[in-house]
């Protein structure tokens, strides 16, 4: 069974059609790419797969349940994080806390453990900040845990996106444009940062990315999407040589 199933998905607002008939499926472990030019509904896809935006077509299914009816926090819980193509960090809170904030859906303290600061709330607490500092220490970053997350550089805030992310214990993780507004050297950083989430916690990766180097390094299968429809999927080197979709980036008669 897939981890994640897309069936004929497709979303109106109005009288526009974003997106139709949309189809994934995703195996554990496989990372795969959606491209397309601006405005391909590519973000308003990985709004539908991550419980945002309700389908008005199709189905979606996670371990084989829709969500369908589902809130994006229950989506979550099913297994789905997810970072965003505006950086959406906790900016006056520090390193540490902004990723500890993520691993609070995992306690099982209550609200009067809370507040009478029991061994139970002690215990989840102290667990809470070592796993914290251990996934900043996977990516370099524990040195700066006490810095505000603004005050970080704007490639290190991205990549506190991902670990923050990642602090969820997903099975799912989608990237939104992880490299978007990042220099050469970052965009090789942030490329190690997803291939050793890969490796080291063994999830399956979807990601939407404009710079097409990366994306032909790093995806294993890729969608193109254009104006809301799938023009084509298959490996990197498929997508390349794909005559229609050469043309939905450089439009009729190439690079000429």
């Amino acid at each position: 069974m897939s981890i994640l199933e897309a069936r004929g998905v497709g979303i109106t607002f109005g009288g526009l059609r974003a997106v139709h008939d949309f189809n994934l499926s995703l195996e554990k472990g496989e990372l795969t790419a959606i491209i397309g030019p601006n405005g391909a509904g590519k973000t308003t896809t990985f709004n539908m797969l991550s419980g945002i935006y309700k389908p008005t077509e199709g189905n979606i299914l996670i371990n084989g349940q829709s969500i369908l009816k589902c809130h994006p926090h229950e989506v979550s819980s099913l297994g789905v994080a997810r970072t965003f193509q505006n950086i959406r960090l906790f900016t006056k809170l520090s390193v540490l806390d902004n990723v500890k904030v993520a691993m609070k859906g995992k306690t099982t303290y209550g609200f009067f453990d809370a507040i009478l600061r029991t061994r139970k709330c002690k215990n989840e607490e102290k667990m809470i900040e070592e796993k914290s500092h251990e996934l900043l220490a996977l990516f370099n970053m524990d040195d700066v845990s006490e810095l505000q997350a603004g005050n970080l550089p704007y490639g290190e805030q991205r990549k506190l996106e991902i670990v923050r992310a990642l602090a969820a214990d997903p099975q799912i993780l989608f990237l939104d444009e992880p490299a978007a507004g990042m220099n050469e050297v970052e965009i090789e950083e942030v490329m190690e940062v997803i291939a050793d989430v890969r490796k080291k916690f063994d999830i399956t990766v979807l990601l939407i990315e404009h710079h097409m180097s990366m994306v032909m390094k790093i995806a294993e299968h890729i969608k193109v999407l254009d104006f809301g429809e799938t023009i084509a999927e298959g490996k990197p080197e498929e997508i390349q040589a794909n005559p229609q979709v050469i043309e939905a980036y450089l439009g009729k008669g190439g690079s000429s």
